[in-house]
């Protein structure tokens, strides 16, 4: 995670770019659109197989929050999506 160049991408938050989220061998990508999603994905997949790692594409889920638009959504044809939400909750 570190080796990736991200430091302008994901969701601006008390001015600065939170872009992931990482909690024991789960990983969450943090995009405001499809099209960065993607590049994420593909970049994250990228180093993880310059290092011997490789994603359970099986088990890669994609989720969206609010308006965004269906668009196709894949990595090398794979990604399900998970929920789709387009109710704003308060916390």
């Amino acid at each position: 995670m570190r080796h990736l160049e991200w430091e302008d991408l994901g969701v601006k938050v008390d001015g600065r770019f939170l872009h992931h989220l990482r909690f024991a061998d789960d990983i969450v990508l943090i995009t405001p659109n499809i099209e960065q999603a993607e590049r994420m994905l593909a970049e994250f997949d990228s180093a993880c197989g310059n290092i011997g790692l490789r994603l359970n594409r099986t088990r890669t889920m994609f989720m969206k929050n609010g308006p965004v638009p269906d668009a196709p959504f894949t990595l090398n044809g794979m990604v399900r999506l998970l929920h789709e939400s387009s109710e704003r909750k308060e916390c």
